[in-house]
Protein backbone atom coordinates (compact mmCIF):
# COMPACT_ATOMS: atom_id res chain seq x y z
CA UNK A 1 0.00 0.00 0.00
CA UNK A 2 1.16 3.54 -1.06
CA UNK A 3 1.54 6.60 1.39
CA UNK A 4 -1.81 7.65 2.63
CA UNK A 5 -2.56 11.54 1.26
CA UNK A 6 -3.40 14.21 3.69
CA UNK A 7 -6.48 16.08 3.16
CA UNK A 8 -6.73 19.97 5.04
CA UNK A 9 -9.77 21.67 6.01
CA UNK A 10 -9.68 25.30 5.09
CA UNK A 11 -12.39 27.79 6.88
CA UNK A 12 -13.43 31.06 4.66
CA UNK A 13 -15.94 33.42 5.29
CA UNK A 14 -17.28 33.42 1.62
CA UNK A 15 -18.14 30.87 -0.58
CA UNK A 16 -16.42 33.16 -3.51
CA UNK A 17 -13.16 32.74 -1.74
CA UNK A 18 -13.50 29.20 -1.16
CA UNK A 19 -14.33 28.26 -4.69
CA UNK A 20 -11.59 30.55 -6.10
CA UNK A 21 -9.26 28.87 -3.64
CA UNK A 22 -9.96 25.76 -4.48
CA UNK A 23 -9.69 26.50 -8.35
CA UNK A 24 -5.98 27.94 -7.54
CA UNK A 25 -5.09 24.96 -5.98
CA UNK A 26 -6.21 22.81 -8.40
CA UNK A 27 -4.17 24.57 -10.95
CA UNK A 28 -1.09 24.52 -9.31
CA UNK A 29 -0.79 20.20 -7.75
CA UNK A 30 -3.33 19.25 -10.82
CA UNK A 31 -5.10 17.42 -8.03
CA UNK A 32 -8.93 17.34 -7.08
CA UNK A 33 -9.89 20.35 -4.91
CA UNK A 34 -13.40 20.78 -3.16
CA UNK A 35 -15.26 23.67 -1.62
CA UNK A 36 -18.37 23.62 -0.12
CA UNK A 37 -21.57 26.30 0.28
CA UNK A 38 -25.13 26.74 1.57
CA UNK A 39 -28.06 26.91 -0.84
CA UNK A 40 -29.14 29.52 -2.53
CA UNK A 41 -26.70 32.27 -2.38
CA UNK A 42 -24.15 30.48 -1.62
CA UNK A 43 -24.06 28.74 -4.28
CA UNK A 44 -24.75 31.28 -6.82
CA UNK A 45 -21.37 33.47 -4.86
CA UNK A 46 -19.21 29.27 -5.84
CA UNK A 47 -19.95 30.64 -9.31
CA UNK A 48 -16.87 33.15 -10.09
CA UNK A 49 -14.62 30.49 -8.57
CA UNK A 50 -15.97 27.24 -10.20
CA UNK A 51 -15.64 29.26 -14.14
CA UNK A 52 -12.30 30.40 -13.10
CA UNK A 53 -11.44 26.33 -12.82
CA UNK A 54 -13.62 25.46 -15.82
CA UNK A 55 -12.03 27.79 -17.92
CA UNK A 56 -8.60 26.71 -17.37
CA UNK A 57 -9.96 22.78 -16.55
CA UNK A 58 -8.94 22.55 -13.28
CA UNK A 59 -10.53 19.76 -11.16
CA UNK A 60 -13.35 20.76 -8.23
CA UNK A 61 -15.57 19.47 -6.98
CA UNK A 62 -18.00 21.40 -5.43
CA UNK A 63 -20.80 20.65 -2.57
CA UNK A 64 -23.59 22.51 -1.89
CA UNK A 65 -26.60 22.49 0.63
CA UNK A 66 -30.11 22.28 -0.17
CA UNK A 67 -33.52 23.04 1.49
CA UNK A 68 -35.50 20.56 2.69
CA UNK A 69 -36.64 17.96 -0.27
CA UNK A 70 -40.18 19.23 0.21
CA UNK A 71 -39.27 22.81 -0.43
CA UNK A 72 -37.87 21.98 -3.33
CA UNK A 73 -39.38 24.03 -6.60
CA UNK A 74 -41.84 26.25 -3.95
CA UNK A 75 -39.50 29.34 -4.05
CA UNK A 76 -39.18 29.39 0.12
CA UNK A 77 -36.25 31.19 1.42
CA UNK A 78 -32.69 29.89 -0.38
CA UNK A 79 -34.65 27.35 -3.18
CA UNK A 80 -33.28 27.95 -6.65
CA UNK A 81 -32.85 25.07 -9.28
CA UNK A 82 -28.89 24.58 -8.64
CA UNK A 83 -28.74 21.54 -11.24
CA UNK A 84 -29.88 24.49 -13.86
CA UNK A 85 -27.60 26.94 -12.55
CA UNK A 86 -24.59 25.18 -12.84
CA UNK A 87 -25.11 22.61 -15.77
CA UNK A 88 -22.84 25.09 -17.98
CA UNK A 89 -20.09 24.23 -15.67
CA UNK A 90 -20.37 20.54 -14.92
Amino acid sequence: MGKAEQHSYIACRHEMNAALMASAEAKLTGKMTVCTATSGSGITVLLNGLVDAWQDKAPVFAITGQVERTQIGTGTAQDINQQQLIAPLA
